[in-house]
């Protein structure tokens, strides 16, 4: 089985993954995960579980965990179209495909 996540922080949900996977019967041979963040260490508590019941599952990631710097996480610059300590933000009236929420009961209720 390949067991599927889009993020690994500290491997809980990944581990929790695999003992689900285990319950129904079936044993997780890769772990795969869009993204990791590194100093969080996730892929070495995956190992160390349970006396390294997992050790032995291949664990890979789409981005690698090196291309994640101060540098290169948080919101872009804006091109100087803004000051660029101000985030760049949306808002939903903004959006030709969003309609306006409404926060009134429905007659239905």
């Amino acid at each position: 089985f390949v067991l599927v996540d889009d993020l690994i922080v500290t491997g809980g949900t990944a581990v929790s993954g695999f003992e689900l996977v285990e319950a129904c019967g079936a044993n997780v041979v890769e772990f795969a995960a869009v993204i990791g963040i590194p100093f969080l260490d996730g892929v070495s508590k995956i190992r160390e579980f349970s006396n390294g019941k997992y050790k032995d599952v291949s664990v890979f990631t789409l981005v690698h965990d090196s291309t994640i710097t101060e540098a290169t996480c948080g919101d872009p610059k804006n091109e100087g179209l803004l000051n660029d300590a101000t985030p760049r933000i949306t808002p939903c009236a903004a959006s030709p495909n969003v309609a306006p929420l409404s926060l009134t009961k429905s007659s239905s209720e």
